[in-house]
């Protein structure tokens, strides 16, 4: 059994020694390879489906992780009680449907240590949801996968006491400080985006299309600001924004 780039991704955030608990497991491969390479002594693989739920269970029966690997059922982080996990797990839905789950099991969520979370849509208000809700993203990845961009970050249950930027919700502050390729490839690929709808709208009426101009100008300068964060003078801007406490 071999994981997926995002899934590998996402096992990577995991911290070694603690009990996962795996929300949306549908398969069951996240913790049975977490388990099997002896990153975790056990796990949990929560499901709200049945059909999915059952083809995790014979996958972990099949790798002879019945003993290590429990299954539930259930929605979000209902079938989990505060404290059973160390690490949990919720990845492969949207940004919405992420947040509802740790609204709705809020106290089970913040007695984890920590949180791997890899939200599919609306990733900006995704973390401006974290960092409201009084969690801190302590680390982030991207990839790409399929043609379609992943990020996926690792959480703690404590508030963040620094400032975001627009640009940090949009596209990650770990990730702008970071600046793997991959998260240059999909800025070049937004700017390109932004700039076709730009040339549409020079074709569309004027006021009815003034508003929009507006924010998909302030999307490009956005963009540009953190494609121009190179070399020397990358460093001194970091630099500022960290000791502006937006770094």
């Amino acid at each position: 059994m071999e994981l997926s780039k995002r899934l590998s991704v996402i096992a990577g955030l995991v911290t070694p020694g603690g009990r996962v608990a795996d929300v949306g497991s549908d398969h069951g491969y996240l913790p049975i390879d977490l388990v099997r390479r002896g990153i975790c002594p056990g796990a949990i693989a929560i499901d709200v489906g049945k059909g999915p739920l059952a083809r995790a269970k014979a996958h972990i029966q099949e790798q002879g992780l019945t003993d290590r690997i429990e299954v539930r059922l259930g929605d979000g982080l209902t079938p989990l009680l505060p404290g059973e996990a160390d690490t949990i797990v919720i990845a492969g839905m949207g940004g919405p449907l992420m947040q509802r789950i740790l609204a709705d099991g809020e106290k089970t969520a913040k007695a984890a240590k920590e949180l791997v979370l890899s939200p599919q849509s609306d990733v900006r208000e995704f973390r401006r949801f974290l960092k409201t809700e009084g969690y801190t993203v302590t680390g982030e990845q991207m990839l790409q996968e399929d043609g379609k961009y992943y990020a996926a970050m690792r959480v703690i249950p404590q508030p963040d006491p620094d400032e975001w930027t627009e640009a940090e919700y949009a596209y990650g502050k770990w990730l702008i400080r970071e600046r793997p390729p991959v998260l240059m490839a999909f800025l070049q690929k937004k700017l390109a985006s932004c700039e076709e709808i730009l040339g549409r709208l020079d074709q569309a009426d004027p006021g009815k299309a003034a508003a929009r101009r507006r924010e998909v100008e302030a999307k490009i300068r956005e963009i540009q600001d953190i494609l121009n964060l190179s070399g020397e003078e990358g460093e001194k801007s970091l630099s500022a924004m960290e000791k502006d406490g937006k770094g």
